[in-house]
């Protein structure tokens, strides 16, 4: 009973400290080959070593760091892409270190404006020793976990280090043997097409975990050596050579191994000769070093369905407690609810904006009419309300402000900018870094056009909401230039400027419908989706049991035909009676 007894108490501390702390974002310290990084820690580790008594230089070797948002749809698609690139590199860290900065963490703020990080998932690349005032070089987000590979791969020949990884130039073997130490007796070299990686890769594999081999890499434009080993016509290939043996070698092509992974196979091969050595010689061999599990993404756990940390689950696992359960399906809202709108419009002002450099020109132009359409069309109250005011009024007269200047007006406006502020009502998600703030924008721009809606009925002039002042207007221009999530945007845009061309006039209403449609679109579009929370499976909006009149054929059929007068009185009454 005992045993029992402690492991529910265990529990219930494990829980309730995760609760109070909070969750972590998309990486978490067991996550293998990547280094969790924030405000507190980022100089330590990365910038770790010293000049004088101040920390100053990297290490030599390469960071690749990916700073993002964990609420974005993008970042927690990615994220699968890059733990496995943490998993498969994890034991090159003598060469290479993989980090990661949650931007959305409140305490992180300064940090990523430090780094310019204006749009996420964005990575940076940080060459053996560089200065701390270094702001990285920037490197491409790939999806495909190969491409991913292959770039980190060409980042660390370009830096040099591994050396190993520098194709060796037009020379006798004499002159190859030349770059070996004295003591090592064999040595390994990979022939390779130009633009192949298979060697690269190898070589990063295998310099672990070799110990009486050297291995070099060439390439097939390098006549010198494959004439001289007659292998034009069987590239790639490994060239085994042995130093008391100057007139011999030995040849391996990719058709020795059938269908087997080519750096799979070059790696085995070149291990197993090394093995032979060293077992020739007495030599005891280090640990191998490899990756934790299968390299591929899909390999990964699902996203964790509790709001806890995964080593808890476990725990309730292990501990046999039955009443453990899923939450309850969420109720369906009748209304939007204004603690989202508060919630995310202060998220956005604080976080989006006050992150920018300079704003002028266009992105000056798209602030303003945002904060002007905010005071007009959004109801929140208390502090947002003067802090929305005060910032209207400066913007109004000038013409260009920083994101600190931003900040700076919501502080004295006595907004409270902290992350407590941040809580979500109807946009609450079921597991960690789901919903919320994107959840919370869409309610923000449905709430400002079903407003701009009502108040034109009311004034009985029918605006364009594609003009200087339109509420489209003011919406699109905060999509592009500042909402973060770069791919969110970048499709959401892509859509509204086919709009745009074709369309010169919106009515209110029309304003209304267009962006219903628009996000039901982004909702089928991500149905399914790695980044989708599962109790909240993203679905035409709203449904039949919201709306019974809003659909002419009232079935759940996924080719709806829809009553736009009978949705267009369900928003009014959605939206426009918070």
């Amino acid at each position: 009973m005992a045993p029992k007894f402690y492991k529910w108490i265990f529990f219930a501390f494990c829980f309730f400290y995760v609760f109070i702390h909070g969750c972590w974002g998309l990486y978490e310290p067991y996550d293998a080959g990547i280094k969790v990084l924030d405000q507190e820690n980022f100089d330590y580790s990365v910038f770790s070593q010293y000049a004088g008594n101040q920390l100053t230089y990297t290490e030599d070797l390469t960071w690749i760091i990916q700073f993002y948002n964990s609420w974005c749809g993008h970042c927690i698609k990615f994220s699968r892409t890059y733990k496995a690139l943490g998993n498969k590199s994890q034991h090159w860290d003598q060469f290479l270190r993989i980090g990661a900065v949650d931007c959305a963490y409140e305490e992180n703020r300064d940090l990523c404006i430090r780094f310019n990080i204006l749009g996420t998932p964005a990575i940076r690349s940080f060459a053996p020793h560089s200065h701390v005032s270094s702001q990285g070089a920037v490197f491409q987000v790939k999806e495909s976990l190969e491409d991913l590979v292959k770039d980190v791969l060409d980042v660390l020949e370009t830096n040099k280090r591994p050396a190993e990884l520098q194709t060796v130039p037009e020379q006798s073997v004499t002159q190859l043997w030349s770059t070996v130490p004295m003591s090592v007796t064999a040595l390994a070299v990979i022939i390779e097409p130009i633009g192949s990686h298979i060697g690269k890769e190898s070589i990063m594999h295998l310099l672990p975990n070799l110990h009486s081999l050297a291995v070099r890499r060439a390439s097939a434009s390098n006549r010198m050596l494959t004439e001289r080993w007659n292998l034009n016509e069987k590239l790639p290939a490994i060239v085994f050579l042995d130093r008391h043996l100057p007139g011999q070698h030995g040849t391996l092509g990719l058709d020795a191994f059938r269908s087997k992974d080519p750096v799979e196979a070059f790696s085995e091969a070149i291990l197993r000769a090394d093995v032979e050595l060293t077992n020739r010689q007495h030599i005891p061999r280090r640990p191998y070093r490899r990756p934790a599990y299968d390299h591929s993404p899909e390999t990964l756990p699902s996203p964790q369905r509790y709001p806890i940390q995964r080593s808890y689950m476990q725990l309730a696992e292990s501990s046999n407690i039955n009443s453990f359960q899923l939450p309850p399906a969420p109720k369906t809202p009748q209304k939007a609810d204004v603690q989202d709108l508060d919630s995310a419009i202060v998220y956005a002002l604080v976080n989006e904006v006050g992150r920018q450099g300079d704003i002028s020109g266009k992105a000056y132009t798209a602030l303003q009419s945002f904060t002007r359409a905010a005071v007009r069309w959004l109801p929140v109250k208390g502090d947002t309300k003067l802090a929305l005011q005060s910032l209207d009024d400066i913007l109004r007269r000038r013409s260009f402000i920083s994101g600190n200047e931003v900040l700076s007006v919501l502080r004295q406006s006595g907004l409270d900018m902290s992350s407590r502020r941040i809580k979500w009502k109807h946009c609450r998600s079921s597991i960690p870094n789901r919903r919320g703030y994107p959840c919370g924008l869409w309610q923000i721009f449905h709430t400002m056009t079903v407003r701009a809606f009502i108040d034109s009925m009311q004034s009985r002039v029918n605006t364009n909401a594609l003009g200087p002042d339109g509420v489209l207007t003011a919406i699109f221009g905060y999509v592009e230039h500042f909402f973060s999530c770069q791919e969110c945007s970048r499709h959401l845009m892509s859509a509204v400027r086919n709009y745009q061309r074709n369309t010169e006039f919106a009515s209110p209403s029309e304003a209304v419908l267009y962006l219903w449609r628009t996000h039901n679109n982004v909702n089928m579009r991500l149905a399914g989706d790695y980044s989708e929370d599962p109790a909240h499976p993203k679905q035409y909006f709203p449904t039949l049991n919201q709306c019974y009149d809003c659909r002419e054929s009232n079935t759940h059929s996924s080719l709806i035909s829809w009553n736009e007068s009978g949705v267009l009185n369900f928003l009014r009454q959605f939206y426009g009676t918070i």
